[in-house]
């Protein structure tokens, strides 16, 4: 993903803005800052992580004032996958006993993959879930548990959503800042062109597109996962 970010101010009673650019691998998390003192002005630190693969990641701005929480999709071929998250830019880390997001009994799956991590600007607190298989789930406590939206999961069209080349998943999450009532997905699916509507437990509207999976997959070549910046003054 590609965003625009102020660039470092200095000068007598200007405000210093330092940038981090958080960057998932297929071998750990990489964070690279802004640093003047450095000849290309960047540091890069890492991996965090290390031999773990890292599809996703986002920093979460909408707790307030301070530095941003940093969430991360961390898979693990041993443990499995699930959220880490660090409230410091990345100096410690927390994860949940026994995953963050696990499926509930009675549905026959296990996680595979955390594809997309989207704060909900809309909703402070609120942090979105796209995963493998095909599935999208909710946080309301900042990353620390996801709640299955069963909605999506028990969708009668969930069944033909088969495999592409990277896999059954939701892998695009778009909140609409305007409207606090809708989200957009977009799922990876065997079939052309899908689309449904469904609603989570508090009403909010989710639009769902399931499509080919195209160009996304070249990312994996390089080992790149999942690319994301925050900045703040």
């Amino acid at each position: 993903m590609t965003n625009h970010a102020p660039a470092p101010v200095a000068g007598e009673g200007a405000r210093d803005v330092q940038i981090v650019l958080a960057i998932g691998t297929r071998k750990g998390l990489f964070l690279a800052r802004t640093d003047a003192s450095r000849p290309n002005g960047w540091r890069v630190e890492g991996p965090e992580f290390l031999m773990r693969e890292v599809p996703s990641v986002a920093f979460d701005r909408t707790g307030g004032t301070g530095l941003p929480r940093l969430l991360v999709g961390v898979r693990s071929e041993h443990w499995g996958p699930t959220v880490a998250r660090s409230d410091d830019l990345g100096a410690t880390w927390q994860e949940t006993e026994h995953g963050s997001i696990v499926f509930p009994e009675g549905t026959g799956a296990a996680l595979e993959r955390i594809w997309q991590l989207q704060p909900d600007r809309a909703r402070p607190g609120v942090v979105w879930a796209g995963c493998e298989p095909t599935s999208l789930w909710r946080s309301t406590d900042g990353g620390e548990h996801f709640e299955l939206i069963r909605g999506l999961w028990d969708h009668p069209h969930r069944p033909d959503w088969w495999p592409g080349f990277g896999g059954a998943a939701v892998h695009t999450i778009v909140t609409d800042p305007g409207d606090d009532q809708r989200v957009l997905l977009v799922a990876l699916g065997g079939v052309e062109w899908d689309a449904c509507q469904v609603e989570d437990i508090e009403g909010v509207c989710i639009d769902l597109v399931v499509s080919m999976y195209l160009k996304f997959e070249a990312n994996h070549f390089c080992g790149l996962r999942d690319i994301t910046f925050a900045h703040w003054e």
